[in-house]
């Protein structure tokens, strides 16, 4: 990949599978859907970098999570990746939540810390360089999808673990502000939906006298 004689002398160009101590995905084999039980998590699953719950989640049974939970467990800091569907290339980051199982339509990576800072991974996958070169190996069916085997095979640049945090920072610091920024914005959007239908209610029952707006 030509990007890659680009990067710094003191940077390595490494495969995902040797930069990480994992890289596999989801249970193929779903079990079937409980009233309660453990959730069941997949793409829908990753909002704005971080896998959360969402009230309409998936249950399995007990019986069938720990079946699923002795063969692989996800992990705090584990970072997941969409390898299915029209989100194909969201990434998320793993945080402390309740227990939990995943389908295969998300890959699941473990940096080694030795290497790659699990933040720095995220911010690779998200970059514009990563998504490109994800969306030019597509495989179609029915959906976009990626192979876990050519997934592995990707390439991740990993600087220095000390600038790999210098990195962080940098970028922390500046995506919070793009993220208050876009926080204001939807807040303001909602108050425009609001008043548009406050608006629109108080047109039909009466409430204002549109007759002079009409002349």
């Amino acid at each position: 990949m030509e990007w890659l004689s680009r990067i710094p002398l003191e940077w390595q160009a490494l495969k995902l599978k040797y930069s990480c101590l994992l890289v596999r995905d989801g249970t193929h084999q779903p079990p079937p859907r409980t009233a309660t039980g453990f959730p069941l998590l997949s793409v829908r699953n990753l909002v704005d970098g971080k896998l959360v719950n969402l009230p309409d989640d998936s249950l399995i049974s007990e019986e069938d999570f720990n079946k699923l939970e002795r063969s692989f467990k996800v992990e705090r800091n584990d970072v997941l990746l969409a390898i299915v569907g029209a989100t194909l290339g969201k990434a998320a980051l793993v945080e402390d939540m309740e227990p939990f199982a995943v389908q295969r339509s998300l890959a699941i990576l473990r940096p080694n810390p030795k290497i790659v800072k699990y933040q720095f991974l995220l911010y690779f996958l998200q970059s514009r360089l990563f998504q490109s070169f994800l969306w030019s190996n597509v495989a179609f069916s029915a959906q976009p999808g990626i192979y876990l085997g050519a997934l592995a095979n990707f390439w991740i640049t990993t600087p220095p673990i000390d600038e790999q945090q210098r990195i962080i920072e940098v970028l922390d610091s500046a995506t919070a502000k793009i993220d208050l920024s876009i926080k204001k914005m939807r807040e303001a959007i909602e108050h425009l939906h609001e008043y548009r239908t406050a608006l629109t209610s108080a047109a039909v029952t009466g409430k204002i006298d549109v007759r002079g707006k009409m002349q």
